[in-house]
């Protein structure tokens, strides 16, 4: 993606106003190249209680270390293997991330780390760049988890009604939201593209507005 194009992408999540962006991977396809256009770019992300990331597995086909600098020069908190806690209206919400966590010597998660001194009474949502990682998300006691990866399956289409889609095929968890043992996934489409350069699913940015029980009750 160009740097104009990576710009409009941020200015749509600024037209939402946001008070927190979640970020989940994948800022770069495969070269440090292409690490400048998403630093100049993302300085016009703004939000109320801050911008958080967390590594994907493509930032590690680049630099991953350069791609973790770069948006934290930017004024991005990145949570690889790491949680930082808020207080807003007196409610406590915890943003947890756990860098990629692929398989063998490229998992680069570490849940243990990532939790070290966490609040249990905090609201608890976790960033991990893959949704094959919600079983971990739930065992750690993770109330939302967020993750992308999977496109959507990038070349999916709807067939009178019927989605015709390959991802499910290779995931449980491939598009959508999720609830399992009173915990929740939603896993985002992105807007990217990844291998053949066609794409068929809509790009997705989410909103999520979060409510406190107390305010639902009255």
């Amino acid at each position: 993606m160009t740097e104009n194009q990576i710009r409009e992408i941020w200015e749509m999540i600024n037209s939402l106003h946001p008070q927190i962006v979640l970020l989940t991977g994948d800022f770069v396809d495969s070269s440090d190249a292409e690490i400048p256009a998403v630093y100049n770019s993302i300085k016009v992300l703004k939000s109320e209680f801050g911008v958080f990331g967390a590594l994907g597995n493509h930032d590690h086909y680049a630099t991953a270390e350069k791609v973790n600098n770069a948006l934290q020069q930017r004024g991005v908190m990145m949570l690889n293997n790491s949680h930082q806690t808020l207080n807003i209206n007196n409610e406590s919400l915890s943003i947890v991330g756990v860098d990629d966590p692929g398989y063998g010597y490229s998992n680069y998660a570490d849940i243990e780390k990532a939790t070290h001194g966490l609040s249990p009474q905090s609201f608890k949502i976790l960033l991990a760049h893959r949704p094959t990682f919600f079983p971990t998300a739930q065992k750690y006691g993770m109330d939302l988890t967020l993750s992308g990866h999977t496109h959507g399956g990038q070349i999916g289409f709807n067939f009178f009604g019927v989605e015709v889609n390959p991802i499910y095929l290779f995931y449980d968890h491939a598009r959508g939201h999720y609830e399992e043992n009173g915990k929740q996934l939603y896993v985002n489409a992105g807007v990217g593209m990844v291998g053949v350069p066609i794409r068929l699913v809509p790009r997705e940015i989410t909103q999520f507005t979060l409510h406190t029980k107390k305010s639902e009750i009255g």
